[in-house]
């Protein structure tokens, strides 16, 4: 494993960290802990070292938590979780979601601390004046919180106005090579690296859709180069080339995918792409972007919804309507059982207003149905 030095305070991380968001489940929805086990055993086997996780990821922070403390990596490893300051509706809220999370990871510090989705200044102004700045100094003197940072989905425009707002210790942010002018982008992250933060990055793969959904205009492009990766590590690669990231958070569920990403993250060092790779990462995100119908990650942030959709099979279904054609799409729909689903949406805006990619959920499901005929 390859790792970088996190220049503010000199820990060594690892260039690859693992995700908790999507984690594995069982048949019944709930999160398959033996696989957690076994996934957690063989990145640290591999050299990660650095674990991610959030209060709001449904279970994630105990399956991590489990995980870590049978297998006796808690001094081994960082950890880091979040919280949710979109629940906070008090100052109380700071303690009770900090507690619950240490509790939950089964943890008495956390490394790294998230504030989660701030994605505007008037938000954090909010937080001030109920006191956080207090309330992290004190948790930072007694070692509860090593380091605080916060991860946003804000436009470049918000975020190199959350950036200067406080003395923090890094930030995350999506990117990937579809993403470069999306969100904070490419020149938010070269603002927060000339800023000394450290920054870590979310979403290299989007979701798996660099991955799995690719247009075969996109990987004729990549297949003509001379090494051949896959899709899913073109799009790593992508990432830890850039000097200014110290850690690219990937949700793994799958052993392979973590043996694949390790050896991505052992050989891709900064700045080591050629310039035929460098092309063609712009050649192929034209050509995604030529048919691509919503710019969904899977994220699950609008879930769940009251009336039961499933909305991000919806927006992976849409999206690949253009990619393997309607009938193929439509067999997959209602494999993820939103077919009968997507009915019951009344509009009511709720995931609109929860999209941390600003996605008007609700007239894209009225493309759904009328594309797919429901």
């Amino acid at each position: 494993m390859q790792y970088r030095i996190n220049k503010k305070n000199g820990d060594r991380l690892p260039a690859l960290g693992f995700g908790g968001l999507r984690l594995p489940k069982t048949t019944d929805g709930n999160i398959d802990q033996t696989a957690v086990i076994r996934l957690v055993e063989r990145a640290f086997e591999l050299g990660i070292t650095h674990f991610d996780t959030a209060y709001s990821y449904e279970g994630s922070e105990v399956a991590l938590g489990n995980a870590i403390a049978k297998l006796g990596l808690r001094n081994s490893v960082t950890v880091s979780t979040k919280l949710p300051i979109a629940y906070c509706k008090s100052p109380s809220d700071f303690d009770y979601y900090f507690e619950e999370s240490l509790n939950r990871l089964q943890m008495d510090y956390i490394d790294y601390y998230f504030l989660h989705a701030l994605n505007r200044k008037e938000r954090l102004e909010q937080l001030m004046d109920w006191g956080i700045a207090d309330w992290i100094d004190k948790m930072k003197q007694q070692k509860r919180i090593k380091n605080i940072g916060f991860s946003s989905h804000a436009s470049y425009k918000e975020f190199v106005r959350l950036i200067p707002a406080y003395d923090w210790d890094f930030t995350m942010i999506q990117f990937n090579y579809l993403d470069e002018d999306w969100q904070a982008g490419l020149t938010g992250l070269e603002f927060a690296s000339r800023q000394g933060i450290t920054v870590f990055i979310m979403e290299p793969v989007r979701g798996g859709m660099l991955a799995e959904h690719l247009p075969d205009s996109a990987k004729r492009i990549f297949d003509m180069l001379p090494h051949h990766y896959s899709y899913a590590a073109r799009a790593l690669r992508y990432v830890l080339n850039r000097p200014d990231v110290t850690m690219v958070l990937s949700g793994m569920n799958e052993i392979y995918q973590i043996e694949e990403n390790c050896q991505v993250a052992e050989n891709t060092w900064a700045q080591s792409l050629t310039e035929a790779e460098l092309s063609s990462y712009a050649s192929a995100a034209a050509e995604i972007r030529k048919v691509m119908d919503v710019p969904c990650t899977s994220c699950g942030y609008c879930m769940p919804c009251p009336r039961g959709v499933n909305i991000p099979a919806c927006m992976n279904r849409l999206n690949a309507s253009r990619l393997v054609g309607i009938e193929r799409a439509k067999l997959d729909f209602a494999y993820h059982e939103a077919s009968g689903r997507i009915q019951n949406c009344i509009g009511c805006g709720l995931c609109k207003h929860k999209c941390p990619q600003g996605i008007d959920i609700p007239q894209k499901i009225s493309i759904a149905r009328e594309r797919f005929h429901i």
